[in-house]
């Protein structure tokens, strides 16, 4: 049967179509595929060009955070598109602010917005109040779902059913009666968990044991300092479950009042005992010895700093000694510090000694080798960018006839020359070849363009690194902190002492597009290797600057046992030797002194 083509002015408006599920159900039963059709017939009917279908499968209206919407919205704004249309108000949003604020945006934008099957039209008094009566009823249909559900979840809670979320560590849900049983292979490392801490009364410690011991999370991953204080500090163990901790202000997740809990003792199996849940918590809320007190710092570094063994972050950490008043800082690997040895082995340096050598790196750089690279970099920027600008006009007179391919397409469908899975089936791959030419235009669009090329003026650029260079030791720690995280992109520390850095020197200038990296490689403190235990801990010591007394109060000995141990006259216990190495990050050698303990050391 054929169709009777219709007659389409010149200037056909370009349509984007919003497609919107909430649940994954939904999309398979073809809601989407519904949806599509629907307004696709509804814009042949208008004469509308499909520009775009923006599809959000699975995903709430309950705020923008969708990305076909933001897409949407990116296109409308740059003019891509005419019209949007939506089957119903509740597909693009169930909040009337938000609704309100898009209308506002499409009409700065000189699009407009139209529903399929709620007829009004925004230009006038009487369209925005349809508009705000339909958007009113939309957020008040999704607060009446919020509140349904919250409150379901609720009652389940009451009955000590799970409420919902991840399921805590050492337990499982049973799918038919809801509740939460213990699982046994995990409920022994939680037993462990409580266990080591009650042994050192160290969050820390009992990390690093864990790890050590092969005992590892649900999917297989070291456990965190934060994770096991979670687990120590969950009232799930002892058999109590806690729900409603937390609830929605406005757009916001707060903490709520004690009081406001709910509260089911005996919802599930204990774990732990009561008593020794007690003693974990009383040793939490205030039986720890407290930290010394030191002056916040400025580290110059941080987030720039990588562990030369496992890849990771190296924060800064400073400890002060309260009896002369000294501080010590340096930088040490992360994970070494959180997870434990098992994790890694641990890099530490001083930070003093890290922060002075990049810094000697950038105030001694060498402005007329700058200026050197400058040059050479305008004059093979130049030579590059000639095939590049005609390689670009080329993609773009090709993007712009894809228009007209579509518009040759909808007339085959309409005058029933192909059938609409051809249609269907067609259309997408221009929809693909159009990507895949957007992509390459956006990839061109990456290097400098002729403008930034004019502008740059490798003189006038050297002589602000110049007097950057000379103002550089007089800017505040935050000023020099800033710069140099605009001018550092990597530093990563080796176990032997080796710092290599990747330097991008101008982009602490402007951003000029210019990829004029500068890579050093050099030894903090190049020395050799301690071949005694007790060269190790006086290695360790002078590396943080520390004196003897300050490094025997942090392994928690006598300054006499350790100078024993520095002097090789004697070695420490198997159980001091744990001790010192998780305070340390050392592996300490085995071939020191005669072997001998002295009772200081034993005790």
């Amino acid at each position: 049967m054929s169709r009777t083509r219709k007659t389409k002015p010149q200037d056909a408006k370009r349509c984007g179509i919003y497609l919107r599920v909430s649940t994954d159900m939904q999309v398979e039963r073809n809601s989407l595929t519904t949806q599509e059709s629907q307004l696709a017939s509804y814009a042949e009917l208008h004469g509308w060009t499909i520009a775009k279908v923006f599809t959000d499968a699975g995903l709430s209206a309950k705020n923008t955070k969708r990305p076909a919407y933001q897409q949407m919205l990116k296109w409308a704004a740059e003019g891509k598109l005419d019209v949007i249309l939506v089957s119903k108000v509740d597909r693009i949003s169930r909040n009337l602010m938000d609704l309100l604020n898009l209308i506002d945006d499409l009409k700065s934008w000189g699009v407009d917005f139209v529903s399929a099957s709620q007829s009004f039209d925004t230009s006038t008094p009487m369209g925005m109040l349809i508009l705000n009566i339909l958007g009113s009823f939309a957020q008040f249909e999704r607060e009446m779902i919020g509140q349904r559900t919250r409150e379901n979840m609720r009652e389940r809670a009451k009955s000590g059913k799970w409420a919902g979320g991840v399921v805590p560590f050492g337990y499982r849900r049973n799918g038919e009666t809801k509740f939460l049983e213990i699982e046994p292979a995990e409920a022994e490392t939680v037993r462990a968990i409580f266990a080591e801490f009650l042994r050192h009364r160290s969050v820390r410690r009992t990390v690093h044991t864990i790890n050590a011991e092969g005992r590892f999370t649900r999917d297989g991953r070291p456990w965190a300092y934060t994770s096991i204080r979670r687990i120590l500090t969950s009232p799930t163990y002892v058999g109590t479950m806690c729900y409603a901790k937390r609830t929605m202000q406005g757009s916001r997740i707060v903490p709520q009042d004690k009081d406001d809990w709910i509260v089911v003792e005996g919802a599930c199996e204990a774990t732990i005992e009561q008593k020794d849940f007690d003693e974990v918590q009383a040793e939490l809320n205030g039986g720890g010895r407290r930290r010394a007190w030191c002056e916040k710092s400025v580290y110059l570094l941080t987030g720039l700093v990588r562990c030369g063994r496992c890849g990771g972050r190296m924060g800064g950490t400073t400890q002060h000694d309260k009896d002369n008043g000294a501080v010590y800082s340096y930088y040490r690997c992360t994970a070494r510090a959180l997870k434990g040895r098992t994790v890694c082995e641990g890099v530490s340096c001083r930070r003093q000694e890290l922060e002075d050598a990049i810094v000697q790196h950038i105030t001694g750089f060498d402005s007329e080798t700058l200026r050197r690279e400058l040059k050479d970099y305008k004059k093979r920027a130049a030579a590059e960018l000639a095939p590049r600008a005609q390689r670009r006009e080329e993609l773009e007179a090709s993007y712009a006839r894809f228009q007209e391919r579509d518009r040759r397409l909808l007339d085959l469908y309409e005058e029933a020359i192909i059938d609409i899975a051809t249609f269907r089936e067609r259309r997408a791959q221009l929809e693909q070849q159009r990507l895949a030419l957007a992509q390459e235009l956006a990839e061109l669009g990456t290097g400098t363009s002729d403008t930034a090329l004019d502008d740059l003026d490798p003189d006038a650029l050297t002589d602000q690194f110049t007097e950057l260079q000379a103002t550089f030791p007089s800017l505040s720690p935050q000023d020099q902190r800033r710069l140099i995280q605009a001018m550092v992109r990597e530093i990563v520390v080796q176990p032997d002492g080796t710092v290599q850095v990747d330097f991008n020197l101008l982009a602490g200038l402007q951003d000029q597009g210019i990829p004029l990296d500068e890579y050093r490689e050099f030894e903090l403190h190049p020395k050799a290797e301690p071949k005694t235990l007790g060269e190790q801990l006086r290695a360790y010591r002078d590396d943080l600057g520390m004196t003897q007394k300050a490094h025997a109060e942090l392994l928690g000995v006598d300054v006499y046992s350790l100078c024993l141990w520095e002097r090789d006259m004697r070695t420490p216990s198997a159980r001091l030797r744990r001790v010192i190495e998780d305070a340390t990050g050392l592996k300490l050698l085995t071939n020191g002194g005669n072997g001998r303990k002295s009772k200081a050391a034993s005790s």
